[in-house]
């Protein structure tokens, strides 16, 4: 179903996420490259951002339980094409791989890169998004979504009115372009506290994000699978459109305005406008790993906190990055 009021306040959430790490970072949080430096370099800006993304899905899952992902079986389960373990190993080896490759994921491409107007990322995104949906659509992985017509409007007044939401929001909001710059402006004039200033805005950012996944719905494999089936009309779930609206298109104009970040003495962002062939085969790999089961690197770490099996994912998605690294 198409859920306007829930992915616009994820949109928000995300924009705050984003905009947050990278005026206070002077960097973009791409959740493949944060994950995998985390488990196995123990990065300290990954596990910083792996820390608030973990946060948020057990504040998720003790104050916001409506918010908790569901993971229905997949078609290719249910036809008895591939096992359950089977579907989350190739479909996180893929994305592990295809990440690396590709240089991104849809946080790192979709998101930040789009902010920044990259035509690398661009293309990246163009790529692994018409690849995941030609395998939901040729692999007929729509078929978890029933046979009503995905794209109804429902409308979460209830959600609209709420007030956490309302202070949620207006707290992210005042932290991010009030609290946040003062504060570290004041922190920075000594080691310790810059230090200080940095751990809270990598975990900070990283919470941030992981709240708006799960208001958004982007952890639910249905709901991403239903952005992905456009090509079938009725199982098309625009929401996550709602993402590139309220938090790339805002972000586009928001960082144009940042000179410098506040806590580094310059930017830390990938400036490559290479586009060689290994990019492109990559993104096309991540797109099928992505189809088969709709779970991208932010969202698998999230599920795995909810579904012990996704552990089988996150260690295929590691080992993936591994091999792709090599090659």
């Amino acid at each position: 179903m198409f859920t306007p009021v829930e992915t616009t306040i994820g949109a928000v959430l995300i924009q705050l996420a984003t905009t947050n790490y990278y005026w206070q970072l002077g960097g973009t949080i791409g959740f493949s490259s944060a994950i995998c430096s985390a488990i196995t370099r123990r990065s300290i800006p990954g596990l910083e951002i792996v820390t608030g993304l973990v946060s948020s899905a057990l504040i998720v899952k003790k104050w916001l339980p409506q918010f908790v992902p569901q993971f229905p079986e997949s078609v290719l389960v249910t036809k008895g094409i591939f096992s359950q373990t089977q579907l989350l190993c190739l479909a996180g080896l893929l994305v592990g791989l295809g990440t690396k490759l590709g240089s991104g994921c849809t946080s790192g491409h979709m998101i930040a890169g789009l902010s920044r107007l990259r035509f690398r990322s661009l293309v990246a995104t163009a790529t692994f998004a018409s690849v995941a949906m030609a395998s939901v659509y040729f692999g007929g992985l729509y078929g978890i979504l029933g046979d009503g017509a995905n794209y109804a409007v429902a409308w979460n007044k209830d959600l609209l009115h709420a007030s956490w939401v309302h202070l949620l929001l207006a707290s992210s909001f005042a932290q991010v372009y009030l609290i946040g710059p003062w504060l570290s402006k004041k922190l920075n004039k000594s080691e310790t506290g810059k230090k200080i200033a940095k751990a809270f805005n990598g975990i900070y950012s990283g919470f941030l994000f992981g709240l708006g996944l799960h208001i958004s719905g982007m952890v639910n494999v249905t709901k991403t699978i239903g952005f992905l089936a456009l090509p079938t009309g009725k199982h098309f779930d625009p929401s996550l459109m709602l993402i590139m609206v309220f938090a790339v298109l805002p972000n586009i104009f928001v960082w144009k305005k940042i000179d410098k970040p506040l806590l580094e003495d310059e930017f830390h962002c990938a400036n490559s406008t290479e586009i060689p062939t290994k990019f492109v085969i990559g993104n096309a790999i991540f797109g099928l790993g992505w189809g088969l089961l709709g779970v991208c690197p932010g969202p698998g770490l999230l599920d795995a906190v909810y579904f012990p099996q996704f552990l089988g994912w996150l260690a295929s998605f590691v080992t993936g990055q591994y091999i792709g690294g090599q090659l």
